[in-house]
């Protein structure tokens, strides 16, 4: 490929589309997320019953306000919490606080209990509060350590509030749950696992999720025979563990490998457009302009076929092509041999080539027409001009030496004893070549056999006494 300008350009546009697939490459999420939920049983060997704080921890946070005057005796204390058939939550810590009295009409109420999940929670968990009746509406809030995570200050819940139903006969209704049928506000729990491998970290965490599934509220316009009515908070723990796995989609090698990938896509196609646009330009110099530039003259000349000799045998120089005084020198068009042409001349050539060795009485012969040019005729014509000119020559420088023409005759006997001897010598060369080969054959042969028959006696030899 040739230098240009164009190539140039192409070449700086590199780095930019290095930078480009870069972030093609590397900017988007490389995260794969696999996630099922699976029998707890599976799990047997991960979870395990003693670990009380496996499922990190639950907060549950309850506030109410209820109707306050200087006479009554009503307090915050007087809410009580009772979690004993909260097996799976252990270490449970709850406090009661009153916040603030509305300029002596209402008091504010604010309950909060702590608890952590253990690895031995199953079934449904039941957290009983008793309120005094004058505390009828409630807003609540759960929350609980996330579980796809190791910071344990991150939480995640849900929270809402409710209270007495409107009555359209515009009768007092109220609570009035009791310990045995309460008002109940449902969740579901589902134990979690994840595992975190990307980059091959290998790290997992547990937890629980939450999902808030309805309240079931008990009242009627009767009230509570003990002044009391209760709320049940239910946690049923669903049978199967939900298990997240986050690792990495592609790995680093081959995101390297794949970023090369689109660079060298990307010069394959920057070459192509190369090549045709520089075509195009070169065309465009050719036919409008007058003064060609050198690099479009030497691209013309190495690249296109036109620019031979006329004998068709080498290419002409670039510079031929050269601009000398604001013209060039022209080169003529020449039509492009088919290849019947330039088989037959390959084969005219290697004809010329081989060439047969030629025998003694050939090459005598040879001598003789290098000798005496002049080709014989069998014309009568001919021969009497050449009697009369041999007797002209006779009569003008007198008789001919015989002694110089039996000379001729033994120089080309001897020529041709010489020739012979050299024939029968090279032969003779060849047969004494072949027979040392032949010799040297029967001579390795010989050591062969002797060596074989060696070790048959070593053999025998070691066999006989062995019998001995």
């Amino acid at each position: 490929m040739l230098d240009s300008r164009l190539g140039a350009a192409f070449t700086f546009m590199l780095p930019l589309a290095l930078g480009v697939f870069a972030v093609q490459t590397f900017g988007i999420s490389n995260v794969l997320t696999t996630s099922t939920l699976v029998p707890a049983i599976t799990l047997k060997n991960e979870i395990t019953f003693t670990n009380t704080t496996q499922f990190k921890s639950i907060n549950i946070t309850l506030d109410t306000y209820a109707p306050f005057s200087t006479s009554s005796k009503l307090k915050c204390s007087a809410i009580q919490l009772d979690h004993k058939r909260a097996n799976g939550l252990k270490n449970c810590s709850n406090t009661a606080f009153q916040e603030t009295k509305w300029k002596d009409s209402a008091i504010f109420c604010h309950l909060h209990m702590n608890c952590y999940v253990s690895g031995s929670i199953r079934g449904t968990n039941t957290i009983n509060v008793a309120f005094p009746d004058n505390f009828q509406n409630i807003q609540w809030a759960i929350s609980t350590s996330a579980w796809d995570s190791d910071d344990n200050r991150k939480t995640e819940g849900l929270q809402s509030s409710f209270g007495p139903s409107k009555s359209e006969a515009n009768q007092n209704i109220a609570l009035v749950g009791t310990a045995a049928k309460p008002t109940k506000v449902s969740f579901g729990v589902i134990r979690s696992k994840f595992v975190n491998n990307i980059e091959k970290l290998n790290k997992t965490s547990y937890g629980i999720q939450l999902s808030y599934l309805g309240l079931d509220k008990e009242e009627n316009g009767k009230g509570t025979v003990d002044g009391k009515h209760h709320v049940a908070l239910e946690f049923d723990v669903e049978k199967s563990v939900y298990v997240k796995e986050e690792s990495d989609k592609v790995e680093m090698v081959a995101r390297i490998a794949s970023m090369f990938a689109l660079l060298l896509t990307a010069m394959s196609g920057m070459k192509f457009v190369k090549v045709y646009l520089e075509l195009i330009i070169d065309k465009c110099y050719i036919k409008f302009k007058e003064k060609i530039p050198e690099d479009v003259l030497r691209r013309q000349s190495v690249l296109d076929e036109h620019t031979t000799t006329p004998e068709d045998t080498r290419r002409l120089s670039p510079v031929l092509l050269r601009v000398t005084s604001n013209t060039t020198v022209p080169v003529p068009k020449l039509r492009r041999h088919s290849s019947a042409g330039t088989m037959k001349t390959k084969n005219i050539k290697s004809a010329s080539k081989k060439k047969r060795r030629l025998s003694s009485r050939e090459l005598i012969k040879e001598q003789d027409m290098f000798s005496n040019p002049m080709p014989k005729s069998n014309t009568t014509a001919d021969s009497s001009v050449i009697e009369m000119t041999e007797i002209s020559l006779t009569s003008s420088l007198g008789p001919t030496n015989a002694g110089e023409i039996n000379v001729d005759d033994e120089n080309k006997r001897l020529r041709l004893e010489l020739v012979e001897l050299r024939d029968k010598m090279e032969s003779k060369f060849y047969d004494q070549e072949q027979e040392a080969i032949r010799q040297r054959e029967e001579k390795e042969d010989m050591e062969q056999r002797m060596n074989e028959m060696q070790q048959m006696l070593k053999k025998l030899t070691e066999d006989t006494s062995h019998l001995l």
